[in-house]
C-alpha cells in the first residue's frame, strides 16, 4: 500500500447550483463521479476530494472546510463554473484570496470540465499525480 504524498481538493459549484445551466448539470454531475474513480483507481498516491462551494455559502465556512479536508493540501483546483462565470467573478476573486490566506503555498489549478482535473493535477504535481491511465 502507497503513502499519499500530494493531497488535492477540486472547489466547485454542486452540479444543481442555479448558477451551472441546466442543460450541462448531469453532465458535471457526472464529470465530478468519474474523475473521482479515476484519480482514485489511476493515481494511488493522490488524495483528491471535491469540496463544493457556492456564493450563497459564508466565506468563514470555506475555510474551515478546506482546513478540515486536510491540513496539507499542496493543491487546490478552483472549476470553471466558478472561474468562467463573469457573474461570480468578484466571489472568484474572494476564494483565490482566501484560499492563499488559509493555506499559504499551496498551488491553484484550473480545469476547463469536471473531466480534465487530472490534466490540470499533472501539470502542477508532475511526479506522483502523473502516473500514466
Amino acid at each position: 500500500m502507497s503513502s499519499v504524498r500530494t493531497s488535492v481538493v477540486l472547489v466547485g459549484l454542486p452540479s444543481t447550483h442555479p448558477a451551472v445551466p441546466i442543460e450541462v448539470q448531469s453532465k458535471v454531475a457526472e464529470g465530478l463521479a468519474s474523475i473521482a474513480d479515476k484519480i482514485h483507481t489511476t493515481c494511488p498516491d493522490l488524495s483528491y476530494v471535491w469540496l463544493p462551494a457556492t456564493p450563497e455559502a459564508d466565506i468563514e465556512t470555506y475555510k474551515r472546510d478546506l482546513l478540515a479536508v486536510s491540513p496539507r493540501v499542496q493543491g487546490v483546483v478552483i472549476g470553471m463554473g466558478i472561474r468562467g462565470n463573469p457573474k461570480l467573478s468578484a466571489w472568484f476573486e474572494t476564494l483565490v484570496n482566501v484560499t492563499f490566506e488559509t493555506l499559504p503555498g499551496v498551488k491553484l489549478l484550473f480545469n476547463s470540465v469536471p473531466g480534465d482535473t487530472l490534466d490540470a493535477i499533472r501539470r502542477g504535481f508532475p511526479e506522483p499525480a502523473a502516473s500514466k491511465d
